[in-house]
């Protein structure tokens, strides 16, 4: 669907008489939704669901009793926000500016559906309104014990949907699926930062201005559940060993347990309101009934106090300066000027990297040079079918349901991702990432590397072992992933066993070799625009449309993109019926570049094409007659009256 913005005009009628000493003075005007002032709303709320139309005639401000009734109800999202979304920047001047996650060209509408409640379950005042929000995301929606998916990694401590122990992009479509059943602490920040990244204030500032903070060490944890593993009850829990698969244990043993784990590091969000900073923390709770995690009532010490066993060794709470500083907490800005959070809500890697610890920097280069394949053969440029079908085909597998696979597309990198049934109680999930070239692949390694809470890295990563794949072979428990020329490919197994049984690796044989030295597919140079296809010189308020000069067919994914949503807001992918053309919306005086993105089918080879477009002065406002009438009556058990007839 196009996603479009609606203006309403509404004319109320009546009169005020206002004292003579308000003469000459402001004044402002407030809607009201139910008993609460829709202006005065603190926090970001959402209508959606079938609305039936009626429509009235009035004529010298009296019904006639003509009126229509639509024979279909339209399913409308209304949501309401503050500010505009969040646009960045990533990296700060200085330390006095605030980084901010990059939502552009929007807000997206799966956080809305995620964490914008309804009007009928807002408090009475807005005094009661950021509290109420708070708890409603973290504990309902992103803890929420019933549900065990996603629920945490226990056997590495991966992340699935962050792409960096610092946040980076963040997966916001895929955690909406749960596609990847299983999660960690960077994942649980993640989410929680974007809930956060909603509320913002009428200025455009975050109303909590929510910081991810990232520990090590951290240390043994107190008993409790871990996310998603509430509803498996038992020792469950009381959980005092998070990585209790990787050792053959269970989720509780005794505390000098020489098989004991520990989080060897951590990350979670803190949030500042009317004064104090809390922490909020949806990846473990300490036992309760309901056990519930800390949701922004706890300061750092007591957080840290609360959750860690203090008769072991653990992190501090001070704040890490620079990178060689004393201090165990990585935050912004003392630890750096880059953002540590996340970058945006799409998963794309930003390019934009704070500097790592030293320490991690050097195991990681030592793993990815273990991982390096001897003779390698020189890279390439992938020409193989990475379709879902393809890959069905490839591996043997049968899709989990309809909707298995999804391709997305960014500036020069694309990726699919696909879902297979193993067994009744066990998925494969490929990742397949296209770049443009064959250093990005290495970088993206890298921070997937930097993912993982267990230490050390090659507990649970075996890098160089058997089969080997691609330039770089790495295989886990339940995995592997490998580089091959401009791809970064990942295959993991989540099965409903405990422990998770071992991942068949030659799965990931049949996969590479598909790589390697599978049929071609039609190679597709570059995106075609015809001349008069784009429009150089528009006006403010007007629709660009762009027509390609290909079919969508040979498209595995295509969006718009704009180097300024200020002057030009890209629509984002074409509909299917809209015969090729992508759209983009003309906001404001400006000269920007927007252009096309897309992968080629098949291969995902990341393509584009860019142009400069001019946004000129608005048109004069066109003159309209406004003709004030009273309400309608309600609508609750009323009939239309007269003469009744049906419109579609």
């Amino acid at each position: 669907m196009t996603q479009t913005t609606a203006f309403e005009k509404i004319n109320v009628s009546g009169s005020a008489s206002f004292p003579t000493d308000w003469k000459g003075k402001s004044y402002q005007l407030r809607g009201v939704l139910d008993r609460r002032t829709v202006f005065g709303i603190a926090i970001p709320f959402r209508y959606g669901g079938d609305f039936t139309w009626y429509l009235l005639l009035y004529s010298d401000g009296k019904p006639t009793g003509a009126s229509l009734v639509s024979t279909k109800d339209t399913r409308l999202e209304l949501c309401w926000a503050r500010a505009k979304f969040p646009n960045g920047p990533l990296v700060a001047d200085s330390k006095q500016e605030r980084t901010r996650v990059d939502m552009t060209p929007g807000y997206p509408i799966l956080l809305w559906r995620l964490f914008a409640p309804p009007p009928t379950e807002l408090p009475d005042t807005n005094a009661e309104d950021v509290a109420f929000y708070l708890h409603r995301a973290i504990v309902r929606v992103i803890w929420n014990p019933c549900s065990i998916k996603p629920r945490y990694d226990t056997a590495k401590g991966q992340a699935n949907y962050a792409l960096a122990w610092y946040g980076n992009g963040f997966k916001l479509m895929d955690w909406y699926r749960a596609t990847y059943e299983r999660c960690n602490c960077y994942d649980v920040a993640g989410i929680s930062q974007l809930a956060c990244s909603l509320m913002m204030d009428a200025d455009g500032k975050e109303l909590v201005d929510s910081h991810w903070v990232f520990q090590q060490p951290n240390g043994y944890i107190n008993s409790g559940p871990l996310i998603g593993w509430v509803g498996f009850g038992g020792d469950n829990l009381r959980c005092n060993t998070p990585f209790w698969e990787s050792k053959g244990t269970a989720p509780y043993v005794d505390p000098d347990d020489a098989k004991r784990t520990d989080f060897a590091n951590h990350a979670w969000v803190e949030v500042t309101y009317i004064g104090k900073t809390g922490v909020l923390d949806a990846c473990h709770s300490l036992r309760g009934i309901p056990p519930i995690p800390p949701v922004g009532l706890s300061t750092r010490q007591e957080y840290l106090n609360q959750t860690l066993d203090q008769s072991k060794a653990h992190g501090d709470a001070n704040a890490k300066a620079g990178t060689t500083g004393s201090g165990s907490c990585w935050i912004n800005p003392d630890t750096s000027l880059t953002r540590i959070g996340v970058h945006n809500p799409k998963g794309e890697d930003s390019g934009k990297k704070p500097a790592a610890s030293p320490a991690l920097e050097a195991e990681i280069d030592a793993l990815v040079a273990r991982g390096r394949t001897p003779d390698a053969a020189p890279p390439t440029f992938s020409a193989v079918d990475l379709a879902g079908p393809a890959l069905s085909q490839v591996l043997g597998l049968m899709p989990v349901d309809d909707n298995y696979s999804t391709t997305s597309v960014s500036p020069d990198a694309a990726r699919t991702t696909a879902s297979f049934r193993y067994r009744a109680d066990t998925r494969i999930v490929v990742t397949v990432d296209a770049f443009g070239n064959f250093e990005r692949p290495v970088r993206v390694l890298v921070d997937f590397l930097s993912a993982f809470q267990v230490r050390p890295l090659d507990s649970v990563i075996r890098p160089g072992a058997a089969p080997n794949l691609g330039a770089y072979s790495f295989h886990t428990r339940t995995g592997a992933l490998w580089i091959r020329g401009n791809l970064f490919v990942r295959i993991d197994q989540f099965s409903d066993q405990r422990p998770e049984p071992p991942f068949d690796r030659g799965l990931a044989t049949r996969l590479d070799e598909h790589l390697a030295a599978g049929p071609a597919v039609p190679h597709l140079p570059s995106l075609e625009l015809p001349g008069d296809a784009v429009p150089r010189t528009v006006r403010s308020g007007e629709t660009i449309r762009v027509t390609l000069g290909i079919g969508l067919d040979r498209l595995a994914a295509v969006t718009s993109v704009s180097d300024d949503v200020a002057v030009v807001v890209p629509g984002g992918a074409p509909d299917a019926d809209e015969d090729s053309r992508l759209l983009f919306y003309a906001r404001k005086p400006g000269t920007t570049r927007v252009g096309v993105v897309a992968a080629a089918r098949g291969s995902l080879r990341p393509i584009a094409q860019s142009f400069e477009v001019t946004v000129e002065g608005p048109e004069a406002p066109i003159a309209t007659g406004v003709y004030d009438a009273p309400p309608p009556p309600s609508l609750g058990n009323w009939a239309p009256p007269g003469d009744t007839r049906e419109w579609d």
